[in-house]
């Protein structure tokens, strides 16, 4: 994954809302309409599109937003990070014994 936005990580840690861009790291970082938005980058309809339908609707704002608290703090503690890190030691250490 390309480098993600600290500060949208922290935000969604504070329980408020992304809205981003859909390029690089964000784009594979945020689940659509489950942990936060995308928004086709360069499109200012599309941003605009974007901020007009999140304002009109407060309940979808607040699940998007609760969906992405919860996964920065299940998916981005340091024991999840620390523990996703060594699946991927212990697969690269299987796969070079067996060859």
């Amino acid at each position: 994954m390309e480098a993600v936005s600290i500060a949208a990580i922290e935000a969604m840690a504070c329980g408020c809302l992304v809205a981003a861009s859909s390029v690089g790291g964000m784009a594979e970082f945020i689940r659509h309409d489950l942990d936060g938005v995308l928004f086709q980058s360069g499109s200012a309809d599309a941003i605009t599109t974007t901020i007009r339908d999140l304002s009109e609707s407060a309940g979808q704002r607040a699940q998007i937003a609760g969906k992405g608290y919860e996964r920065v703090h299940g998916d981005m503690t340091w024991d999840s990070i620390a523990s996703q890190t060594l699946k991927i030691y212990e697969t690269s250490l299987r796969s070079r014994t067996q060859a």
